[in-house]
């Protein structure tokens, strides 16, 4: 069961946040930690302080500032750290994207070694102790890169894995044993690349280090994707149905090779977050 969702953005009907927020992030701040068996750091931008949770006992701690805002950036935690790589952020009105890789270690940032890529809006996930990042984008577009951050002699390094079999902007990440699933994505950041996302979504099975291509019940970019032992969960997400361009509320599991659809979220939305707890 996929325990807590929070993060709500961009909703697609005006909603009182009292009536969304069991749980809520600490408002200006780049860093919350939401205590449960152990804390769960999560970093980026808060700006809505909107979030839904299973358990309304839930009370964020503020934690120490990242060393630069961003959002929509890859993370992940390995090797006792979270992990943060890439992102965007806004900057005397314009929007920038960097490679700095950061991690949240025994209450301190520590700097890991850049990205090859300035990247945000890319798919990531962690597997084997590694923070895979699949495409993404940045000023020039969307791109297929594929990198990996690995630990060889005691020092992290970026390596390289097979590009995407095409450019994904927004692409959503998890894993699933020794396969990697990045959902969903568009060629491009405006409307026009938007439309044009595909129904798909491309899984790299780091074993075999080769893309497959699997169906998706519609093409969007901004889903919630979360796994859960072998099934894989998708909520909502941004994309054009009903002949307009706007967040989606429905919700899919994956499992043995088909889709099969849940009960709709209560709120459309789109760039929000899921974590599964205990495995269930």
């Amino acid at each position: 069961m996929v325990r807590l969702q929070a993060g709500l953005s961009r909703l697609k009907q005006a909603q009182s946040r009292d009536s969304l927020a069991s749980a809520c992030f600490p408002p200006d701040c780049s860093l919350g930690i939401l205590p449960l068996s152990d804390g769960i750091p999560l970093g980026g931008r808060f700006p809505g302080n909107e979030c839904l949770a299973s358990n309304p006992h839930f009370d964020w701690q503020t934690g120490p500032p990242m060393p630069s805002a961003r959002d929509h950036l890859g993370c992940g935690m390995i090797k006792g750290m979270f992990v943060i790589a890439g992102g965007a952020y806004w900057k005397d009105g314009s929007k920038h994207y960097t490679s700095e890789t950061i991690a949240y270690s025994k209450g301190k940032w520590v700097r890991l070694p850049f990205l090859p890529v300035a990247n945000a809006y890319g798919a990531s996930a962690v597997i084997g102790g590694q923070l895979l990042i699949a495409g993404g984008a940045n000023e020039k577009g969307a791109f297929d890169d594929c990198f990996r951050l690995v630990q060889e002699r005691g020092k992290f390094a970026w390596k390289r894995l097979p590009d995407l079999p095409r450019p994904l902007f927004g692409a959503q990440g998890a894993a699933i044993g020794s396969k990697f699933y990045v959902v969903g994505g568009a060629p491009g950041m405006d409307e026009v690349g938007v439309m044009a996302a595909k129904p798909s979504m491309f899984i790299l099975d780091l074993r075999k280090r080769k893309w497959q291509e699997r169906p998706l019940p519609s093409g969007r970019i901004g889903s919630v994707v979360a796994a859960v032992g072998n099934k894989l969960f998708v909520f909502g997400g941004y994309g054009y149905h009903d002949g307009i361009l706007g967040n989606f509320g429905d919700a899919w599991v994956y499992e043995n090779g088909s889709w099969k659809r849940l009960k709709d979220m209560p709120i459309p939305a789109r760039w929000t977050t899921a974590l599964a707890l205990d495995d269930h």
